[in-house]
């Protein structure tokens, strides 16, 4: 699909204005870090948590690994 937007640059255009979408995963790679177990990790960029963000975790089941981790790293309340 990302090879036919290429060649047919006027219906990728529509098409993004049509759907207010971006139409193809950007080539963009972040440090990251996975946090939790193998069950229940999550992976996020690196730079982006500190002492003073807020996460908000839904669904953790019976393994919450992914909040304990957050709260360890990054001195979280």
């Amino acid at each position: 699909m990302v090879q036919a937007l290429k060649s047919f640059p006027r219906v990728a255009t529509f098409l993004r204005r049509a759907t207010n979408r971006i139409l193809h995963q950007p080539e963009l790679t972040l440090p990251s870090i996975t946090i939790g177990s193998d069950y229940g990790s999550h992976t996020v960029p690196e730079a982006v948590l500190d002492q003073k963000s807020i996460v908000y975790s839904f669904g953790i089941g019976t393994d919450v690994s992914f909040d304990l981790g957050v709260i360890k790293k990054y001195g979280c309340n």
